[in-house]
């Protein structure tokens, strides 16, 4: 998209309510939101210089970046993980347990023999 673009649908959108009651924001994803639709605000516009000539930012308040399929699947592999590691920490927690029940019941019957 290109300047003379935006405005063009800018000037469209405004055709459509009055425009000091609105936002300018950009759509995000977020995982499990319901209602509107979740977005950022844009705090500031600004023009590339040096390698970013000839490009136009819509600076956010808050930071985004893209994500890729590789990092993705990296996490979702770092989380199952997380999740048998935790299983099993849970199932060694419960063992300790017992452990520990059969010593206090070992050490009972020893002072009793005595």
């Amino acid at each position: 998209m290109n300047p003379k673009e935006l405005i063009l649908q800018v000037e469209r959108a405004i055709q459509f309510g009055r425009m000091d009651d609105w936002k300018v924001v950009i759509p995000v994803r977020r995982i499990g939101s319901i209602g509107g639709t979740p977005c950022v605000n844009i705090e500031s516009v600004s023009a590339g210089f040096d390698w970013d000539a000839g490009k136009i930012f819509l600076n956010t308040k808050e930071e985004l970046r893209v994500i890729d399929t590789d990092e993705i699947k990296a996490l979702k592999d770092e989380y199952k993980e997380l999740g048998w590691k935790y299983s099993q920490i849970s199932g060694l927690k419960r063992e300790n347990k017992k452990l520990k029940e059969r010593i206090k019941e070992l050490e009972s019957k020893n002072e009793s023999e005595n």
